[in-house]
């Protein structure tokens, strides 16, 4: 997989601000969402998929509501900022999330940036669950 360096990961995020200034849809709520998700990416090195916290990211994007919080995910899923989000209601497990890295966009704005290719998410997801299930049965 080829990570993306630190200038490409600025030179990403401008490219999301790019697409923001053009999307109406987007309010600060979504915008403080995303970077909460970008930042959670980033540590973990923009790999494929990442699995994160609900009370991170709500905390961390400052959003006290979880009605809210699933309606702005479910907003930036519909929207392509998402491409996959698998929930866990379990507050002990962490939901599995893969962000658009819009790869074709951003390398033809920035062709000297990588951006890391995908693997096969579905496996990982299986795997995800798999082992989700066998830490329940555990409990």
């Amino acid at each position: 997989m080829n990570v993306p360096d630190q200038r490409s990961g600025y030179q990403f995020l401008e490219f999301v601000f790019s697409l923001w200034d053009e999307d109406q849809r987007m309010t600060p709520w979504h915008m403080a969402l995303y970077l909460a998700l970008f930042r959670q990416w980033s540590r973990y090195k923009f790999s494929d998929s990442i699995l994160v916290s609900r009370s991170q990211l709500m905390d961390h994007a400052k959003i006290n509501s979880r009605t809210t919080f699933a309606r702005l995910m479910l907003d930036l899923q519909n929207w392509a900022y998402i491409e996959e989000y698998y929930p866990q209601h379990n507050p002990k497990l962490k939901s599995c999330i893969k962000l658009n890295a819009f790869r074709e966009d951003f390398l033809m704005s920035h062709p000297e940036a990588t951006v890391p290719r995908n693997s096969d998410f579905s496996n990982q997801i299986s795997t995800l669950i798999l082992l989700t299930h066998v830490h329940q049965m555990d409990i």
